[in-house]
């Protein structure tokens, strides 16, 4: 037997705010990402980001210095070392932080997962920039290019992932920690940096949630 869960848009100031599951992605309509976000809007937009985790607005025909004046509203931006060494130009030749996320730029890691696909053990799940000592707020995303079919990009919740744990399971990850080890990525564009230990459970530190923490991990301790 299943039940349905019927999520309607819900009203967020001059926002719309449309759940798409019951604890994670929600659509945001009625803002025009393009022109500059008064507090309050980027306000309820972050209040919302923290609510389900991930938000999707459509129709949104940005440049990349839209793209990146959008995102700075968040927070500084961190230039992930695997990006290009020089930045981007907007539409009229401005540079801009933004980094360029590219089938044609995977090969290797397409010849990799191949590889393991037969493995069980391999997974491609990933937070992003969890090696770093203290992980970035979060990412803005665009896309350009898309194909017709494929290409979707799964969000995992990490704290309902926590929750549905048996009790004698969070039990035993009380107080473990894991290393988030992603050195060979990193070396191979020169750059260093240490091997970060995290929680396997970590709390948000602004919801306070508990949340499953790992990916990319080696070595718990």
């Amino acid at each position: 037997m299943s039940t349905v869960t019927h999520l309607d848009a819900q009203p967020a100031g001059d926002l719309a705010v449309r759940p798409l599951q019951p604890t994670i992605g929600a659509e945001i309509s009625g803002v025009d990402l393009r022109y500059p976000l008064p507090d309050e809007v980027r306000d309820q937009i972050r209040a919302t980001i923290l609510k389900y985790k991930v938000v999707f607005f459509r129709d949104q025909e940005l440049t990349r210095e839209e793209h990146e004046t959008f995102a700075r509203r968040f927070g500084p931006l961190y230039p992930h070392p695997s990006g290009p060494k020089a930045p981007l130009n907007d539409h009229a030749g401005k540079a801009t932080s933004i980094h360029r996320i590219a089938a044609a730029d995977f090969k290797d890691y397409e010849r990799a997962r191949a590889t393991a696909d037969a493995d069980e053990n391999w997974d491609a799940y990933h937070t992003d920039t969890s090696w770093r000592l203290v992980p970035t707020w979060g990412a803005v995303l665009r896309a350009v290019t898309l194909p017709d079919i494929g290409g979707d990009t799964i969000w995992v919740d990490a704290g309902l992932a926590y929750n549905a744990l048996p009790d004698d399971v969070k039990e035993r990850l009380a107080g473990r920690h894991v290393t988030h080890d992603f050195r060979d990525a990193l070396n191979a564009v020169g750059y260093d940096y240490p091997i970060v230990s995290h929680p396997v459970v970590q709390v948000h530190r602004e919801t306070g949630e508990k949340i499953l923490w790992v990916n990319f991990t080696q070595h718990p301790s």
